[in-house]
This record gives structure tokens, sequence and C-alpha cells, in this order.
């Protein structure tokens, strides 16, 4: 250690020294350094400095691949001065020239992206760089860097998507959806962000969780159990319990409405079976109905949803309900 240290004494000084700015007892110090070396080492055998400037010229060559130094230039430079202080010299300029970059910070690469998409009735499981797990939900769209920045994990969210975010105490992990900020450092939760809902959701199965919304003053803190809605109408955040276990029907494939209108209810049904409903009467999309299907075909729901309340026709992947 005590090695180390001179050696990184010596190097600055010498570096002042070529730039001029030693000060008299320093400029001393180095020349008297200079000549004690000179008068230890004034009879270095021919064979043997040519084996040093070899591989000086070795080491030049391998720091600048295109300079062209040679082991005969190194040789006459070695000679001219004489002495084992040429040596150090070249030695300690070529460290200062050329690995100097090295000791700069590095410059952050341009994070590169993935973006998974689902197709309506397509789900899909994907695995983080920091070992976090995101199911996401049909017709969502998740986008996030290949490797996380050394900051943050922040990753953006268009659907729905349940996240299962891995430990990281100084680096937390971060989502945007259209109108949302969640922010959380370790935990589970659902979040739900369709561009065509009148709300957002966000519901806590483990841990904590604090969203926000850039269009709201309001920071909202979650724990298990709890949930909080966007209006996307008024911009406001509000903070309610939440059924952890309802808000994962999906990833089960259960479909599951608790006094739901048939307007959002048709939007759900279309992200699942990849249809497109067409109402003939009005009046039917504010009429509300309970419902839990598990693995069963749109026929099937369609029957158990209409009960005899309403007609509805399935062609060509459109539910027409009147």
């Amino acid at each position: 250690m005590k090695t180390t240290n001179s050696q990184e004494q010596a190097k600055a000084l010498l570096k002042k020294y070529k730039a001029g700015n030693c000060s008299p007892e320093e400029e001393k110090q180095v020349l008297n350094w200079y000549y004690s070396f000179n008068a230890a080492d004034e009879s270095i055998p021919e064979e043997r400095l040519s084996k040093m400037a070899k591989r000086l010229s070795k080491n030049v060559a391998q720091a600048i691949p295109d300079s062209g130094s040679s082991a005969t230039v190194i040789l006459a430079f070695i000679k001219t001065w004489g002495s084992m202080a040429a040596i150090l010299t070249i030695a300690v300029s070529i460290a200062l020239l050329f690995y100097r970059d090295r000791l700069k910070p590095e410059v952050p690469v341009a994070l590169r992206y993935q973006q998974v998409s689902t197709l309506p009735g397509e789900r899909k499981v994907i695995s983080l760089s920091d070992g976090s797990k995101v199911w996401l939900n049909n017709a969502s769209t998740l986008k996030y860097p290949e490797v996380f920045a050394d900051s943050d994990r922040t990753v953006q969210l268009q659907g729905e998507a349940f996240f299962e975010v891995s430990k990281r105490k100084h680096k937390p992990f971060i989502i945007h959806t259209p109108e949302l900020r969640v922010e959380v450092l370790g935990t589970s939760f659902d979040v739900k962000a369709f561009e065509n809902e009148a709300h957002e959701t966000v519901t806590v199965a483990t841990g904590k969780v604090a969203v926000s919304s850039p269009h709201s003053k309001q920071k909202l803190i979650l724990f298990k159990g709890e949930r909080v809605q966007y209006r996307r109408q008024d911009q406001y955040l509000s903070k309610t319990s939440g059924d952890v276990a309802e808000s994962r029907n999906w990833q089960n494939n259960i479909l599951a409405f608790k006094y739901e209108s048939l307007e959002n209810i048709a939007r759900e049904l279309e992200r699942w079976y990849g249809v497109k409903f067409v109402f003939r009467t009005k009046m039917l999309l504010h009429k509300r109905y309970t419902l839990k299907q598990k693995d069963e075909s749109l026929n099937t729901v369609m029957k158990a949803l209409s009960a005899g309340e309403f007609n509805y026709s399935i062609r060509n992947f459109t539910v027409t309900v009147w």
C-alpha cells in the first residue's frame, strides 16, 4: 500500500513538472530525483537497454495501436537521456496521456427499450432485468428498458398488469400510465389503466405503494388491501379498501363483474374475446349486472348476462345488442 502511494505521488509530481506548475522546492525535488537515477544507472548494458525499449514499445503500441512507435525510437530516446529516469519518465507520460480518460466517470449509455403488447384474449408473463415479474393482461402494452438505469427502474404501461417487484432499497420501481405515476420499492399490486375507460385503478396485494398524478397535487400512500381510483373527468384521486383476489381474477381466466354497467362489461368482453359490441338500444348501456364465469365461451357469457332481459347476436366478430 505504501509503495502504491509513493508511485501515485511521483506521477502527480512529474505531471506538475511537465506542466510548469511546480514550486521551487518541488522542482528541486524532481531534478535531484533525476540526477540520483542518472548517477546510479549511467552504465546500463546495451542488451538490457534494448530489452527495456522493446517492452516499453509493446506497452505503447497497446495503448496507441496506430502510433507507429517502435523499439528503435524509444531506445534512441533512452540512450540520449542515458538513465533509468528516461524510462520512468516515458512510462509515467504514457500512463498520464493515454490512461487518463479511463479515470473519467463513464457517460451513461442510452437505455435500450423493449415493448411487449398483447392481443385481445392474450396474456403474457414478462421477466425484467432486476428479477421483477409482470403479468400483462389482454389488449395491453408494457415498455421497459433491457437493463434498468442506476438511479431507478422505470416502465410504461397502457392497459392492465399485475406486478411483483423485487426489493431494491435505494432504487425505486416507477410505473407511468397515461394519467398516473406509481412508485414502489418492493411489493406486488395490480394497475389498470385502459385509455377508453373513465377510471384508472391501483390495488395493492403486498407492501406499500405511492400513487400520484401530474394533473393533481395529491399523492396517496397505499398499503395491502387498499385501492386508489383516478377519475379522468375531474382528475381526482380517491382511496378505498380493495379486494385483492378480485383484482387478480383475470390472471386465473375469471371474468367477474359486480353491479357493473353493461357498457363497461362490453369493453371488457371486447378485450377478452377480440370482438366489437354494437348497441341498438342505447338505454341498455346503463343497465347493471353481476356475473362470474371462468374459461367460458363468449356465447355462454352472453347467455348468462342477457337472461331474457335483452337480445343479442354474434356474427363476424361483432356482437349486436338490442
